[in-house]
């Protein structure tokens, strides 16, 4: 029988040796704020088991990145269980730092693994046995080369350890300074001994911590605290923001937009804040003319991407470019709503608001509105009411909109006033819909309920005037058939007398 329950009251590492030691068999999910994984548990071994919502495709797109320059077909499937094998094992460790954890864990047999490519691939890790110390008993030894569906199984004690162990070096050490968009650089690579030295011919200055990390099948948090020891021993440097800046012009000459994606997040966050220098503008603008920026800003998070936007707009003079840079990165960013919102400032400043414009002001307010953030959805309700909006619906809208923000004296104006009109229309249904608004927030509202009466009144008149009408057609369309049949007998009676 499958049970659940909250981590916080007895912590994952007591829940996982209380499932290891009692021999229980299952799968047992996480969820947190952010992080889910899924471990298996067989026989107090734990397996690395797909998360809820993993998508192979990133394996696929990590292998590229990560052998960019060594791509083989024959190699890729177990290049991409073994990057898919450390991700999992870095997720797993920020599970077990993770707070308000929920788990389940539902008993049975490991689910069979989802790919041939998955079944057949071995981990290129170090093969062999290793020994392991235990608290609970004496060195156990387990092998690495043991086949699974799902790779190698570990001890549960194992590996909260190694957890232990590498949280140590990445927190005390340098590593916690270091980002997986980082490009290390080997200062003296052979003159150190074959182990170091093998390490640091991965850290050429052109590949990030994350690709290093990849291409050994290790954890990044594990890359990150080996890197960091190396750093301090002086074995190597971190490439400056200008040089992270020209590896990812390398990457987009090369048309790898990932991995120009990475070092250019890389030199956005690792760049000095303030106006960027002419050179480095200069680089940029040429990328997105010959259109390979806005490919990267694509992969992007949204964020970054508006970061690089608004540093090259700081040299441009021209208002028209910069809209159309970004009404491109609205394209890119469909769902990012301060993207959105930066290129509504732009397109009011530039031209005559539309309905469209005003449409999405307002689908912008409403969502704001439904987050709780009452200050930005006040600040565009009175950015629309400022531009007078010309429609009868838009203006019925932005009244609503306004009621709900809490802007009721505005909101009951706008709503008003538009009825007013209408009313001077002789529409006195359409004039009901923004009255009920407005008496649905305020029901003693004097004015409200005074435009109410009058457009009652208007509606009653309104439909006498329909019925005198409708009694009109319906006596003149009788009195035309009665006038019909006359006519017809007429010519039936001239018929018989000739």
């Amino acid at each position: 029988m499958s049970f659940q329950g909250d981590v916080a009251g007895i912590g994952l590492g007591e829940l996982l040796q209380g499932l290891a030691r009692g021999e229980r068999n299952g799968v047992l999910t996480l969820t947190g704020k952010h992080l889910s994984a899924t471990v298996g548990l067989r026989k107090g071994q734990l397996f690395l088991l797909p998360g809820p919502e993993e998508d192979e495709g990133i394996w696929r797109d990590r292998c590229v990145r990560a052998f960019a320059d060594a791509q083989d077909g024959n190699l890729e499937p177990s290049r991409r269980q073994l990057i898919a094998r450390a991700a999992r094992l870095e997720t797993f460790y920020q599970m077990i730092e993770a707070p308000n954890l929920h788990f389940r864990f539902d008993p049975g047999q490991l689910p069979p693994a989802p790919s041939a490519a998955v079944r057949n691939a071995q981990p290129a890790a170090a093969k062999g046995h290793r020994s392991v110390q235990l608290d609970s008993g004496p060195d156990q030894e387990y092998f690495e080369d043991d086949s699974s569906a799902w790779g190698t199984g570990m001890p549960v004690e194992y590996m909260l350890l190694e957890h232990a162990r590498i949280s140590d070096e990445v927190k005390i050490g340098l590593g916690a300074q270091l980002a997986e968009f980082d490009l290390p650089r080997a200062l003296d690579p052979d003159g150190q001994e074959p182990e170091v030295r093998d390490f640091l011919l991965q850290c050429s200055g052109s590949s990030t911590i994350q690709e290093i990390a990849d291409r050994l099948g290790w954890p990044l948090s594990k890359c990150r605290g080996v890197v960091g020891e190396y750093l301090r021993a002086g074995l190597v440097r971190m490439a400056q923001p200008r040089e992270l800046l020209a590896a990812a012009q390398r990457e987009m000459e090369l048309g790898r937009a990932g991995r120009a994606a990475s070092r250019l997040v890389g030199w956005i966050w690792r760049s000095a804040p303030g106006p960027l220098s002419a050179a480095d503008a200069q680089v940029l603008v040429n990328e997105w003319q010959r259109d390979r920026l806005p490919k990267v800003l694509a992969l992007v998070e949204s964020r970054c991407a508006r970061a690089v936007l608004r540093r090259i707009d700081r040299l441009e003079s021209d208002r028209h470019v910069v809209h159309e840079r970004w009404k491109i990165l609205v394209e890119l960013h469909r769902q990012d709503e301060l993207t959105l919102l930066h290129e509504l400032s732009l397109r009011l400043a530039s031209s005559n608001p539309n309905s469209r414009t005003f449409s999405d002001l307002l689908r912008l307010a409403h969502s704001f509105h439904a987050r709780g953030l009452t200050g930005r959805t006040r600040m565009l309700l009175r950015l629309c009411a400022n531009h007078l909006p010309e429609g009868g619906a838009i203006r019925v809208e932005l009244g609503r909109r306004m009621l709900e923000a809490g802007l009721m004296a505005e909101g009951s104006r706008w709503l008003l006033n538009t009825a007013r009109e209408l009313l001077t229309n002789k529409d006195g249904e359409a004039a009901m819909l923004p009255i009920r608004a407005v008496l649905r927030v305020a029901p003693e509202h004097t004015e409200a309920r005074a435009l109410l009466e009058q457009a009652q009144v208007v509606q009653v008149k309104r439909k006498r005037q329909r019925w005198t009408l409708a009694i009109g057609l319906s006596t003149g369309a009788a009195l035309s058939l009665v006038a019909l049949v006359k006519f017809h007998d007429y010519r039936e009676a001239q018929r018989w007398v000739d």
